[in-house]
C-alpha cells in the first residue's frame, strides 16, 4: 500500500503519479491490497475474490458484471483523467 507520509509536497505527489496506470494501482491497493493480501469486492453484489481481466477491468464470479477501480469511488463519474 502506498504510504502518502512519504510525499513532503504536493508537487513530489504528482511527479509520483504521473499517469494513469499508476494512479489505477494505487486505488486498488488502496480498496482491495496487494499481492496474496489482495481480495477484489464486487461494489454491485458484495462478494469477494472478484476476477482480473485482461484489460485490466473486474468481473464478479457471482453477479457477472464487469467493473473498474474507479466504481464506487469519487472518480466514478468524471469524465477527467485520474491523473488530473
Amino acid at each position: 500500500m502506498i504510504d502518502f507520509s512519504q510525499f513532503d509536497s504536493l508537487i513530489a505527489m504528482t511527479m509520483y503519479f504521473n499517469n494513469e496506470a499508476v494512479c489505477r494501482n494505487a486505488i486498488v491497493e488502496t480498496r482491495w491490497g496487494i499481492g496474496e493480501e489482495q481480495d477484489i469486492v464486487c461494489p454491485y453484489c458484495g462478494q469477494h475474490h472478484c476476477a482480473t481481466r485482461k484489460d485490466g477491468k473486474f468481473r464478479c464470479n457471482h453477479c457477472k458484471r464487469n467493473f473498474t477501480c474507479k466504481v464506487g469511488t469519487i472518480f466514478e463519474d468524471s469524465n477527467l483523467s485520474l491523473v488530473k
